[in-house]
């Protein structure tokens, strides 16, 4: 790897703090070709090279914590990852208590957002009931749990993992939902117990993802699925935003996938593809990433708010379904969910990533 791609990132101050009091300490890097400073060199989790092509260098355009992230490619894999990337120990800096996951349930949302939320929990719940039966369930990294408390009112005997101590605990005190605190090594989970377990926009947060996928695999029951979604970099969206899609999120997104690479980790992981939904999202995630445009290459900050408060409309929404539609049917949505259950035969795995990356 270039010096170029280990140099710290460039500093800015800009943030969402309601208070200097509440503006969390961020790690300050100093690369020059070795980690410290709360950032750490990175080689490709799927194939172990660090041989890669920078793609892209941003900020955090969503809640704007200091420095400049940089995107690399995977010469030998294609995977997109972060490099250098914050520490196990660093990272928790760069979410803030409002960071969008952490947020109330949808019952204390505006009429429209609440609308948005529950018809994605819909989505979700009836694609999961595809490929299995109403059992037990296990969401990681459930949130305020919403989804999970969705899915209890269909039948299913529920249980969540979260990191977020304060989020676990209101998933608990308001929903009484079995909600665990912390990783989910540490959740104490039975093997073999679980019909189905979900990773919603989840494995791209995750420093160590085979290792996750290899534990979920443990605790899927006979003809347990997992079922996981996170945003696709081959997505028409990407390509046609580039650095300002929404959906590259750093430095919260440590690995950006497509069909391809997410094969292939689950094959790490010694699981096994057996379906594909792309989802256009809602129109929530578009107008963030044409937020960031204007951010960018809009200079005056009346026009800025008037063409945000434009692409924030009803009208602009409206203008978009087509758009979703031929996205819809292309199958070239922004976030991808996978289907997976435990490979048939152990060690084929590795083998199945490339045929089962291609589009269905």
């Amino acid at each position: 790897m270039s010096e170029s791609l280990n140099r710290a990132p460039a500093v800015g101050v800009r943030g969402n703090w309601s208070s200097p009091s509440e503006r969390p300490v961020f790690p300050s890097a100093a690369f020059e070709g070795n980690a410290g400073g709360g950032f750490e060199p990175a080689a490709c989790v799927l194939c172990g090279h660090d041989d890669a092509d920078l793609v892209y260098e941003a900020p955090d355009r969503l809640h704007g914590s200091p420095g400049r992230f940089r995107l690399v490619r995977c010469r030998t894999c294609t995977l997109l990852y972060l490099n250098p990337r914050p520490t196990r120990a660093a990272i928790g800096a760069y979410y803030p208590a409002d960071y969008e996951p952490h947020r109330r349930h949808p019952d204390e949302m505006p009429p429209k957002e609440r609308l948005d939320w529950r018809f994605a929990i819909w989505k979700r719940a009836t694609a999961v009931e595809r490929y299995s039966r109403r059992g037990r369930l296990l969401d990681v990294g459930c949130g305020s749990g919403d989804f999970l408390y969705g899915m209890r009112r269909r039948g299913w005997r529920t249980v969540g993992v979260e990191l977020s101590p304060s989020t676990a605990e209101y998933a608990r005190t308001r929903l009484a939902l079995d909600v665990r605190t912390g990783e989910l090594h540490e959740a104490k989970l039975r093997a073999a117990s679980f019909d189905a377990v979900t990773l919603w926009d989840v494995i791209e947060h995750v420093h160590d993802p085979v290792g996750v996928l290899r534990q979920i695999r443990e605790l899927l029951g006979p003809d347990g699925v997992l079922a996981m979604s996170t945003p696709d970099t081959s997505s028409l969206d990407s390509a046609l935003l580039g650095r300002y899609w929404a959906g590259l999120d750093v430095p919260r997104h440590l690995y950006i996938f497509d069909r391809t690479t997410l094969a292939t980790v689950l094959a790490r992981a010694g699981l096994e593809p057996v379906g594909w939904r792309n989802f256009t999202g809602n129109y929530h995630t578009l107008r963030l990433s044409l937020g960031f445009v204007l951010d960018e290459r809009v200079g005056s900050p009346g026009a800025r708010r008037a063409l945000r408060r434009l692409v924030g409309s009803p009208g602009a929404r409206a203008l978009c379904l087509p758009y979703s539609a031929v996205v819809n049917r292309l199958q070239r949505g922004p976030v991808v969910t996978v289907f997976a259950r435990v490979a048939s035969t152990p060690g084929q795995a590795e083998s199945i990533a490339a045929g089962l990356g291609r589009r269905s």
